[in-house]
């Protein structure tokens, strides 16, 4: 899930570096993992990955 979840983003691994540069934040392969343990455990699917996955971003 961990490929296609990256592949699908509105963002890319730079952006999210440079969005959180000098910030206290996870990582981007922490936020990835992240997201993904929270949609595996609540029963969702990759689409639902994605989406909280932009959202989170666009929040930062």
């Amino acid at each position: 899930m961990k490929t296609e979840l990256i592949e699908n983003l509105d963002f890319t691994e730079k952006d999210y570096n440079e969005k959180t540069a000098g910030e206290d934040i996870a990582s981007f392969n922490e936020f990835i993992d992240a997201i993904i343990a929270f949609v595996e455990q609540s029963g969702g699917t990759l689409e639902d990955a994605i989406i909280m996955a932009d959202d989170a971003y666009y929040q930062l």
